[in-house]
C-alpha cells in the first residue's frame, strides 16, 4: 500500500495533467510534464503520446500557426530547453530527443524528423536564414526513417573569395616582442 506522501504526489501529478489537458491543443496518453515547465499560448501546443518534458523547460507557441509547436509520440524534452515558435512553427518527429539547455527558434519554421538526438546546449535558429530553407535529409539505417533538419542557404551562397591583402599589415603573431627591462627600476613599486 502506498504511503500518504506517494498518494499526494500522484494526486498532484494527476491534477496538473488534467489542467494541461484542458489548456493544451492536444495532450496524448502517458505524458509526463515536470514541475516548473512554462507553456505559453498552450492552445497552439500539441503533445503526442508518451512525451516527457523536463524541469524548467519553456514552450512558447507565440505564432498564428496552429499548431505552433507539435511534439510527436515519445519525444523527450530535457531540463531547461526553450522551444520558441516566434511567428513560425517547431515540429519534432516521433522519439526525438532534445538535450538539456537546447534552444530552438522557429521563426522560419523548424522540422526535426523522427529518431533525432540533438545534443545539449545546441541552438537551432532560423531567424537569419533565407525564406526558402534547404533541408539536409539523412537516412540513419535499415528502418528507413529520415532525419530532416532545416539548414541555411545552400553552400554555394555562403562561399566567396576572401581578400587577404588586408591581412598583410598585421603583426606576425609568432614573433617574440622585444622587452626593454630597466635594470635600475624600483621593483618595490609593483
Amino acid at each position: 500500500m502506498p504511503g500518504p506522501l506517494s498518494l499526494v504526489r500522484r494526486t498532484r501529478e494527476a491534477l496538473r495533467l488534467h489542467w494541461y489537458r484542458l489548456r493544451l491543443g492536444a495532450l496524448g496518453a502517458g505524458c509526463h510534464i515536470e514541475t516548473g515547465v512554462s507553456l505559453q499560448y498552450p492552445g497552439r501546443i500539441r503533445l503526442g503520446d508518451g512525451v516527457g518534458i523536463g524541469r524548467n523547460a519553456a514552450l512558447r507557441a507565440n505564432t498564428d500557426a496552429n499548431p505552433g509547436i507539435a511534439l510527436g509520440k515519445g519525444v523527450n524534452i530535457n531540463d531547461a530547453v526553450v522551444i520558441n515558435a516566434n511567428r513560425g512553427f517547431v515540429t519534432l518527429g516521433e522519439r526525438s530527443w532534445l538535450g538539456p539547455f537546447c534552444l530552438v527558434y522557429g521563426n522560419g519554421g523548424v522540422t526535426i524528423g523522427r529518431n533525432v538526438l540533438v545534443a545539449g546546449h545546441t541552438t537551432i535558429n532560423t531567424v537569419s536564414h533565407a525564406a526558402e530553407l534547404a533541408y539536409a535529409t539523412v537516412d540513419p539505417g535499415d528502418d528507413g526513417d529520415e532525419i530532416v533538419i532545416p539548414l541555411g542557404p545552400p553552400l554555394e551562397e555562403l562561399t566567396r573569395e576572401i581578400d587577404l591583402t588586408a591581412l598583410q599589415d598585421l603583426p606576425d603573431p609568432t614573433a617574440t616582442p622585444a622587452i626593454d627591462i630597466d635594470a635600475e627600476a624600483d621593483w618595490n613599486k609593483f
